[in-house]
């Protein structure tokens, strides 16, 4: 398994619906990537990772219009 403490530098998740930004700690990929490798011996391209989703403003219309 690649060392993630030597890839990682910032990692940010974007709203789907207005866009908003935020930091993720760099500890919370560790054991996302951690928790993959053991459980499928599954690489992360760390330049490519992305995480989508609705930040908590959105979630409430996206669930609304569901």
């Amino acid at each position: 398994m690649a060392k993630i403490e030597d890839k990682a530098k910032a990692y940010v998740i974007q709203c789907l619906a207005c866009g908003a930004t935020c930091s993720i700690d760099k500890e919370i990929i560790i054991g996302l990537h951690k928790g993959i490798y053991n459980e499928c011996q599954f690489e992360i391209d760390h330049s490519h990772l992305m995480i989508k989703g609705y930040c908590k403003r959105c979630q409430e219309s996206v669930l609304e219009s569901s």
